[in-house]
């Protein structure tokens, strides 16, 4: 008698799932891969050597273009050269988005020998065909003398 309840018991549980609905749907997955581009940059962005008087304030101007102008305290400025980049495909730049820094323009410099010494700049550019031309602004206030560092990470979107 207990085997026959068992497997009445069976077949209804079968005969219950047999009748259950079902949902049927389809979608679509898409993707579009593309193969970033290289970008090689000729040289640092150098603000060269500048040379201060006494109050030590003052602000150095490079164009993307690498025309230099100095206000203030700034005497003179030597050796200054801006960054040129260009993708290895010499394929031009379609649309014209740069993000420098995740989106902050102003970088950091620090002082090769104290390194808690801190100089910022913000970095200006031109997009070109399929270069982008880097400059920047330096503002100094009564700085220790010395050589300042930093990196400017950058991405284009095109």
């Amino acid at each position: 008698m207990r085997k026959y309840f068992l497997l009445g018991a069976v077949a209804i549980l079968t005969e219950t799932n047999v009748n259950a609905s079902a949902v049927n749907g389809t979608f679509t997955a898409n993707v579009t891969l593309e193969k970033s581009t290289t970008i090689t940059c000729n040289q640092s962005l150098n603000f060269g050597t500048v040379v201060f008087s006494d109050g030590g304030i003052g602000t150095v101007h490079m164009e993307p273009t690498g025309e230099i102008s100095k206000t203030g305290d700034v005497v003179s400025v030597s050796g200054a050269t801006n960054t040129v980049c260009q993708t290895n495909t010499g394929k031009a730049f379609d649309a014209q988005t740069l993000i420098i820094n995740d989106g902050n323009p102003t970088i950091r410099l620090s002082h090769t020998e104290y390194g808690e010494t801190f100089i910022n700049i913000s970095v200006g550019y031109i997009i070109s065909d399929n270069k982008v031309e880097f400059g920047g602004d330096l503002a100094i206030d009564n700085p220790e003398a010395g050589t300042y560092t930093g990196t400017v990470n950058f991405a284009i979107v095109y």
